[in-house]
């Protein structure tokens, strides 16, 4: 084993950066990963996932092995490593933690971490992997497709062992499709009893193992039950919640019940797995509008399309699925892989290459491409031919790397978005679909942090360590962004440029409409706090960087959801940094009376959550307080602002409208306990609660009542709706000034 590195005579910081690198892979591809001395090798294997969330999507972070050098990074880095002959008894383990391994600062400019996945059979297609890298970044840099694999003249490459099975048990069996497909409704008592029964198999379950708890079989005997319920007419039946946690349940029924749709290939009996095609295929209702829309192209060369969208939202899983279709319906069909091997179903399944693709003789065929990886295009040799239907599914490229569609010819061929999720399906599928237990408190999270990304909320799910891990890494990643680009390089550069998957760590493409067009794609933010975490490291060097950013937003078309995040943040840090008595002028959506809030100025914020509120309430009652929830995107009210005996609830926006979460309000209350000093603070009809819309002044917002959604009849009576108009300058110049 090569030195650990370290050594210099310097002090220890707390977070070490160490350089990693993928085995075969160039050594100019060797990435940074940030991660705290005292953490765990299960957290660097996450940490390395999610820095190259996109190149591991097939492997568990768990699978990854790690070893521990300390090589320069140059030419000769490969040939180091294989000297080593690095073996699994020497690779790092599991439970040890950072400060055992790197005792000292690592050296610069080397290599720390060797990391090697999983299967010796896909050394080579790694290294094909590799070798179009290299030519990506070279003389390839227009966009060529890659190598193809290399074999001896005449040889031919034998298919995956996965896809030789797939292809017996379903070519030309439509049979098969009632067996395999599958259709449930599940119901909020389904979801209980699935809870209860991992409780009962992972008692610990708050506290899981670091790498999380696989669950796949139990889910997949769960579902099984259910179908069965259904076929024989049953319901979901009454499940009392008894005691259940509030915090850990939530707002969780409103998903249900949800009719869902989903493959299930453990019937199979499949020996082989592979990493890109889960047993269990939930089909998001997404896929059918995408089939709509590529059948409606046409066959041949003429129907071509890329499906493009945000990583994450089963653009892969849509492919397989489509293939399984194929087989299934008996429709000849070429598949390229991740690596580029390209295979042609039929009555036989073969290896195709650009000496053996004419001696293919098919009417109308489809090539499914999986371009998710470094071979980003499909072989020359399927598109040279006219009657072959190419269908790439990847996420969005820099533009070099599309031009092989425009190269088909004028009008042919289109680029498609698959929209993001909806969040009941989202929610549902990974409580029922994800591998992995996902403990519902730790997926809420989750999704406040990520978004509705499949692949990275329900993976930082599994753990509380995948969790901080991935925090931390889009932590990272943000903090190397104004060195590389501006704030509005970086939102273009969500459908083209040089870092477009950077920019996906902020942003996410959106469908405008049913036509699914790339081209009409919005952008949107996956979260409030990862729009403030990039804010903010923007205005380390720019005091105004958002104030430039939300005017840019506000002239976009294709970007105009962001405006309400970034309004909402200004606006908290607003009234938290009034340093002088105010008194805003409330206009009344539901009469004419004449009210205002009243500052006093200087007022602490207090950071709350529903459980801790009573308290927090009682504890401020002498005094004028900012409360804001530490959950974001709360239901109902973005802050409460109380002063002199008056509980004001906000709800600050640049929408046009806004309808009110009656549940927030709702819990709100609960903690205004009848025979509490509180008491006084519970709203109705004779004494209701201002609620107060904060808005742009001279914005789009409607001055009309606004809908309440939820909750029992009455609360219409309970709250008074108001707006105040807050001038943009004086909010940011308030800000700014206040931070000076």
């Amino acid at each position: 084993m090569g030195e650990p590195s370290g050594g210099e005579k310097t002090a220890k910081p707390d977070t070490l950066t160490l350089f990693c690198w993928i085995q075969d892979d160039d050594p100019q591809l060797s990435f940074i990963v940030n991660i705290g001395r005292t953490e765990t090798v299960a957290a660097l294997r996450v940490a390395i996932k999610n820095q190259k969330s996109v190149e591991l999507a097939a492997y568990d972070a768990n699978t990854l092995r790690l070893w521990p050098v300390s090589i320069p990074i140059n030419e000769h880095l490969p040939k180091a490593v294989g000297d080593l002959m690095l073996r699994d008894d020497s690779k790092l383990k599991t439970e040890d933690y950072m400060s055992e391994i790197f005792l000292g600062v690592p050296f610069m400019k080397h290599v720390h971490v060797v990391v090697r996945l999983p299967h010796a059979a896909n050394e080579q297609s790694r290294t094909s992997a590799a070798e179009s890298s290299k030519r990506n970044n070279s003389e390839d840099s227009d966009g060529s497709e890659g190598p193809e694999r290399k074999r001896a003249k005449g040889s031919k490459v034998a298919p995956d062992v996965w896809m030789r099975e797939l292809h017996r048990t379903l070519w030309n069996k439509p049979e098969m499709r009632t067996q395999i497909y599958r259709e449930v409704t599940l119901t909020f008592e389904d979801f209980v009893q699935l809870e209860r029964i991992l409780d009962a198999k992972f008692p610990d379950r708050d506290n899981t193992p670091s790498s999380g708890l696989r669950a796949d079989e139990i889910k997949r005997e769960f579902l099984n039950k259910v179908r069965n319920r259904d076929a024989a007419g049953g319901g979901g039946g009454s499940t009392s919640l008894g005691g259940g946690d509030p915090e850990k349940f939530g707002d969780l029924k409103k998903f249900f019940p949800l009719k869902v749709e989903y493959i299930d290939l453990s019937i199979l009996g499949l020996k082989f797995l592979h990493p890109r095609c889960p047993l269990s295929i939930f089909i998001r209702k997404e896929y059918a509008i995408i089939s709509d829309v590529l059948e409606s192209r046409g066959t041949g060369r003429q129907g071509s399309a890329v499906v493009s969208g945000q990583p994450g939202i089963g653009k892969t899983t849509y492919l397989y699925q489509r293939l399984i279709d194929r087989l299934l319906a008996g429709m000849p069909t070429y598949f390229q892989t991740v690596d580029g091997d390209v295979f042609y179903f039929s009555d036989e399944i073969k290896f195709i290459d650009n000496e053996t693709i004419y001696d293919v003789e098919v009417d109308e065929g489809e090539a499914l491409v999986d371009g998710d990886q470094d071979i980003h295009k499909p072989r020359s040799y399927l598109t040279s031919i006219y009657n072959i239907k190419v269908i790439l599914a990847s996420s969005p490229k820099v533009e070099r790397k599309r031009r092989w569609l425009k190269q088909l010819g004028d009008g042919v061929g289109q680029t498609y978005i698959m929209d993001l999720w909806e969040e009941a399906e989202f929610t549902v599928a990974g409580f029922f679909f994800y591998p992995w237990d996902i403990p519902p408190c730790r997926l809420k999270e989750a999704k406040l942090h990520f978004g509705l990304n499949a692949r990275q909320s329900w993976d930082a799910s599994r753990s509380n360590t995948t969790l901080n891990a991935t925090k931390e890494s889009v932590r990272t990643t943000v903090r190397q962004m104004p060195a590389m680009m501006s704030l509005r390089s970086l939102l273009d550069n969500t459908t083209s440029g040089s870092v477009v998957g950077i920019s996906h760590t902020v942003f996410e493409l959106k469908a405008l409409d049913a036509q699914r067009l790339f081209a009409s794609a919005r952008q949107k933010a996956r979260s409030a706090w990862v729009m403030d975490l990039v804010l903010t490291q923007y205005e380390e060097d720019q005091k105004d960087a958002a104030r430039l950013f939300y005017e840019h937003i506000k002239q976009s078309t294709s970007a105009a959801t962001m405006k309400g995040i970034i309004w909402e943040r200004e606006v908290h840090k607003y009234f938290q940094k009034l340093r002088k008595k105010r008194d805003f002028k409330l206009i009344s959506l539901e009469g004419y009376e004449a009210f205002s809030l009243k500052h006093p100025g200087n007022v602490t914020t207090v950071k709350y959550n529903i459980k801790t509120l009573s308290k927090q309430l009682q504890e401020n009652r002498q005094k004028a307080r900012y409360f804001q929830p530490i959950q974001l995107n709360s239901p109902a009210v973005d802050s409460l602002f109380y002063t002199k005996d008056i509980l004001y609830c906000l709800q600050i926006t640049a929408a046009v409208s806004h309808p009110i979460a009656v549940s927030g309000l709702v819990d709100i209350q609960e903690c205004l306990k009848l025979n509490s000093p509180l008491a006084a603070l519970r709203p109705s009809p004779a004494d209701p609660w201002p609620f107060v819309f904060v808005v742009p002044k001279g914005g789009s917002f409607s001055h009309t009542p606004q809908t309440l959604e939820g909750g029992a009849p009455g609360w219409a009576d309970k709250i008074h709706q108001f707006v105040l108009e807050l001038s943009e300058d004086d909010v940011w110049h308030t800000r700014i000034a206040a931070s000076a």
